[in-house]
């Protein structure tokens, strides 16, 4: 069953006023089921019947339930943040702000997160240009020259090593 503009903070109130929605809508059915759970997300309540028979009774009335179901209404007044909050929380927050420690890095480990940074870069820069020494990226025109000879390398060493086995039975190769 849905519960029309369910959140989050509604959740108990689902569960809480499932019985009277229930006793109102389909008045043969209060108190012979009860709703355990109520996902908010999908709008899901899972109800849990006495009996088969009122688990039946309760798939046909589904429709009324959900008709009769009230919604559910946001609350109404001004938001509270922390800008507009009481003066005694604004007290508490900053009590508690000049009591908490002051977050210090460790030198150690500031220096070995350097030290990792620069192996990974210097692993991923290996990867890419190999052992050639190198002053940054490529120029796009040497990339897009090279490209070509690259490409054809590869598929020029499986040629060679598709002609140099014999032909399967049945197939004949043309002289290339």
């Amino acid at each position: 069953m849905s519960a029309s503009g369910a959140n989050p903070a509604s959740r108990g109130s689902v569960l809480a006023r499932y019985g009277d929605v229930l006793a109102a809508a389909v008045p043969e059915l209060a108190g012979h089921a009860r709703a355990v759970a109520f996902d908010a997300d999908t709008g899901r309540l899972d109800v849990v019947p006495d009996a088969p028979a009122y688990g039946t009774k309760l798939r046909w009335s589904a429709p009324k339930l959900i008709a009769a179901e009230p919604p559910l209404s946001a609350p109404t007044g001004p938001v509270k943040t922390r800008e507009t909050a009481s003066a005694g929380y604004q007290r508490a927050l900053e009590a508690h702000w000049s009591a908490a420690p002051e977050r210090h890095l460790d030198p150690a480990i500031a220096e070995a997160y350097e030290r990792q940074t620069k192996a990974l870069r210097e692993r991923r820069e290996h990867a890419v240009f190999g052992d050639q020494p190198h002053a940054g990226p490529p120029a796009l025109a040497d990339v897009r020259a090279q490209r070509p000879e690259a490409m054809r390398r590869p598929a020029n060493r499986r040629a060679q090593a598709e002609r140099a086995q014999p032909a399967p039975a049945g197939v004949t190769r043309r002289a290339s």
